[in-house]
Parts: structure tokens; C-alpha cells; sequence
């Protein structure tokens, strides 16, 4: 298992840096049966999120994680016939689409469809980074229509270089072995920009022992 797997959050308590859309999603009157909006700079917790609500509303059996540009007409299709059939054991069933800056015109149409009629027990979950959504909504007109169908997760990204800091000097520690310092790690992570994903993988080449 990638170290970054490792100390991936399990749980809305265990999310680092987010606070906001940590309170957000735990204030909703349940997660399920709505779309979710989740943009974000790269490495600030987009996944670990959507995962996270996908546990909640839904199992690994009933939850599917796609690439927005591997996304077809057909399979959108047979997620409208799906939700129509409770799931065995009456869990939820949870799509994941990442990368949602890479939607195509005619799957953005079909979701508008699909988002207008979702069903208590399924979930959408949309995961792209900022510059991603800001091409989005330069290339389709589409795009708006669609967001205003989800619930928009308020992703920080000033701010986090601290609490990011203090958790990567944690990683560091266990993993080498060794006392790693604050600076260190807090260096490091401005050197990402605020990408935990990457800084972690420095860790994990051994590249701050």
C-alpha cells in the first residue's frame, strides 16, 4: 500500500485543512440522494472526501469511481435504469466521477437529466480542481445548469500549509523512523503548494530523511 493510502482519512474527523466542508456535509439532513460539487487545488482532500461520503451513503459493491472523459451516454444511461431498483440489503449506490473538467457535452446534457430526478438513495459525486473547473465553464454552456444541481463542498486552499505540515511531520516521523522537524515538513509542503498527495510521495522516496 502507497503511504499516501496509508494515512488517507477514513472519516470526516480525520479530514485535515477543511474544516468548512467538513461542517457542511456533517450539517446536511443526510448525505444521499443529491449530486456533490467538489473542486479543489490537486492534493488538497477532493478524493478523500468523496470516498468518505461514499462509505456513508453506500458500499464498495454499489459504488462506482469513473474518469469524466471515460464517461459514456450508455453508461448514464443504465445509472437512470439502477436507480430505479433499491440495492440488495438497501444500501445506496454512489458514482464518483473524477476529473469532471473533461465532461463532454453530451454526458453534461445527460447528467442535467439524471441530476433532475435522482433518487433518495443515489449520490454523485463530481471531483475537479480549480483550473479545471474554470476551463469547464469557459468550453460548455452546460456547465452551470449543472453545477447549480449539486451541493457545492466549500474546499480550502489558503490556509492548510500548517495543519498540513503538522500531519506530514507525523508521516515523516513514522516512517523513517526518526525525528523529522516542523520546518521540514512545512518547507516541504509550501514547496507543493499545498499538494499533500505530493509531498507525501517525497516522504515515501525517502527524500526528507
Amino acid at each position: 500500500m502507497q503511504l499516501n493510502e496509508k494515512y488517507r482519512p477514513k472519516q470526516f474527523s480525520e479530514v485535515i485543512g477543511q474544516s468548512k466542508a467538513i461542517e457542511m456535509l456533517e450539517s446536511l439532513q443526510g448525505l444521499s440522494g443529491r449530486g456533490y460539487w467538489i473542486a479543489g487545488k490537486s492534493g488538497t482532500g477532493k478524493t478523500t472526501l468523496a470516498r468518505i461520503i461514499a462509505d456513508k451513503v453506500s458500499n464498495p459493491m454499489y459504488t462506482l469511481e469513473i474518469a469524466a472523459d471515460d464517461l459514456t451516454m450508455d453508461t448514464i444511461r443504465q445509472w437512470n435504469e439502477d436507480q430505479y431498483y433499491v440495492p440488495m440489503g438497501g444500501a445506496g449506490r454512489c458514482y464518483i466521477i473524477n476529473e469532471a473538467h473533461g465532461l463532454r457535452k453530451d454526458t453534461m446534457r445527460k447528467l442535467l437529466t439524471f441530476l433532475e430526478d435522482i433518487r433518495e438513495y443515489t449520490t454523485v459525486i463530481f471531483t475537479t480542481t480549480i483550473d479545471g473547473q474554470a476551463d469547464l465553464f469557459e468550453g460548455h454552456y452546460d456547465a452551470s445548469p449543472l453545477l447549480s444541481r449539486c451541493k457545492l463542498v466549500p474546499m480550502a486552499y489558503q490556509g492548510i500549509a500548517k495543519p498540513f505540515s503538522v500531519h506530514l511531520q507525523r508521516i515523516a516521523s513514522e516512517y523513517s523512523g526518526k525525528e523529522v522537524t516542523a520546518a521540514a515538513c512545512l518547507k516541504l509542503i509550501n514547496t507543493y503548494k499545498g499538494n499533500l498527495r505530493a509531498a507525501i510521495g517525497d516522504i515515501e522516496a525517502g527524500l526528507l530523511n
